[in-house]
């Protein structure tokens, strides 16, 4: 399992019957309890992206919480969308950058947002772009194939980013403690 708490407490709620949309406001008491049931059984808690496919492919593990794009396409390796965390990414500028850096970063970041120049970047590397206009230029057999298409976004959930920030020094906390067995 990923050493994340923000994703794997709503996965435990998730396998405690939890639905999706009644996720939040998170019960962290009911996820620590869902995931206690299961903390024997976890062989590692990863930390780089590259582990739980690795694992998966020699046969350590038989399931894992992995990113889509690092076991898209991998021999042996089935994945599903089915109540999975929808993860965003940001784009941001560092406090302090001159305005010639902040104009070149904003270029950077109209090109990338473009849905034809993500079709470009799909096709090197199997995450998809944020467009809302990528599904319309995606053959409907490859849509399937990424997170954001419109009917992956239907079966999966958004963390609660603002709630997040708000409680994360607390549940790190505990949550290292719970992975000491504390």
């Amino acid at each position: 399992m990923i050493d994340d708490p923000a994703a794997m407490l709503p996965f435990a709620l998730l396998a405690d019957g939890v639905p999706m949309d009644k996720l939040f406001p998170l019960d962290i008491d009911r996820a620590f309890r869902s995931l206690a049931k299961i903390r024997p059984h976890v062989s590692i808690w990863w930390t780089a992206g590259s582990q739980a496919p690795q694992l998966l492919q020699d046969k350590e593990v038989v399931y894992s919480v992995a990113y889509s794009g690092r076991v898209h396409g991998k021999p042996g390796i089935n994945f599903t969308y089915q109540q999975g965390l929808l993860d965003l990414s940001y784009f941001s500028i560092a406090k302090g950058t001159t305005p010639e850096q902040k104009a070149v970063a904003m270029k950077f970041f109209r090109e990338f947002t473009v849905p034809e120049n993500q079709l470009v970047y799909m096709s090197r590397i199997p995450y998809s772009g944020s467009s809302p206009n990528l599904d319309k230029l995606l053959p409907a057999e490859k849509a399937s194939q990424y997170p954001t298409s419109a009917a992956n976004r239907k079966v999966q959930f958004m963390n609660d980013i603002a709630r997040w920030t708000e409680i994360a020094p607390t549940v790190e906390k505990r949550w290292q403690q719970f992975k000491l067995g504390l």
